[in-house]
């Protein structure tokens, strides 16, 4: 998985499309959450097969930022486009759906921005030397 993680003012989205007939359905409103880190998700094809280990370090990495910054909230963003080799849809919803209640585990409250969905989004980045980070994740 490949993941950028961004301290953020603020995000906000609103899905507008489907951009895959098969994704789930999808409240088409906006959204907006303050003070959070937000994790931009890209699954890979490395990652098929390995779904669930790979959404559990994918949220110790996050934790990892997490306690350095001390974000309100985490907010996971599916982006297939951090990937030159994305995974099949189905693998992506996999690790999705085992990646949010990792993180929520952990104490934070976390929102999931909807897969498959093309979507407008705007985002305030705080500026700081770990306001950015991209990462490889891997199982």
């Amino acid at each position: 998985m490949r993941m950028l993680t961004i301290h953020a003012d603020f995000i906000e989205f609103e899905p507008l499309t489907k951009a895959l007939r098969s994704a789930p359905d999808a409240e088409q409103k906006q959204e907006r959450y303050e003070e959070c880190l937000v994790a931009f998700c890209s699954v890979e094809k490395s990652d098929e097969g390995k779904e669930e280990a790979v959404a559990l370090k994918a949220a110790e990495e996050i934790d990892r930022v997490a306690q350095q910054v001390k974000p309100a909230r985490i907010v996971i963003y599916p982006f297939v486009h951090l990937s030159s080799s994305p995974s099949s849809p189905s693998s992506a919803i996999k690790v999705l759906n085992s990646l949010e209640p990792a993180v929520r585990a952990r104490g934070y409250e976390t929102h999931v921005s909807p897969f498959g969905w093309y979507k407008r989004f705007t985002i305030s980045c705080k500026g700081h030397p770990l306001s950015e980070l991209s990462q490889m994740v891997s199982a």
